[in-house]
């Protein structure tokens, strides 16, 4: 199993509640199924929990989507200058 689809595959049970595996691999734009708008903490956790893996696949434009989801998640929580540390590491990349 190589590490994009590994990656790929948590991210698809992570879209589908953690309990079940899809056929096909959900697209990056439903990130927003990890969403908790009422609860920007724990969506914040739950972004950088797929961040490990995304540095080990070497899959540049997915680790920096996952930047820019735990930037907005800090920006809800009024973690600004947090935010700008993880909007930085993204536009490094």
């Amino acid at each position: 199993m190589t590490r994009r689809f590994a990656l790929t595959a948590t991210l698809v049970v992570a879209l589908n509640g953690g309990t079940t595996m899809a056929e096909e691999p959900a697209p990056l734009a439903e990130f927003d199924k990890l969403w908790d708008y009422n609860d920007p903490a724990t969506t914040e956790e739950r972004f950088r929990d797929l961040l490990p893996q995304a540095y080990e696949g070497g899959d540049t434009s997915l680790l920096v989507q996952l930047l820019t989801q735990v930037a907005r998640a800090q920006g809800l929580q009024r973690k600004f200058d947090d935010a700008h540390a993880t909007l930085d590491r993204a536009q490094e990349l």
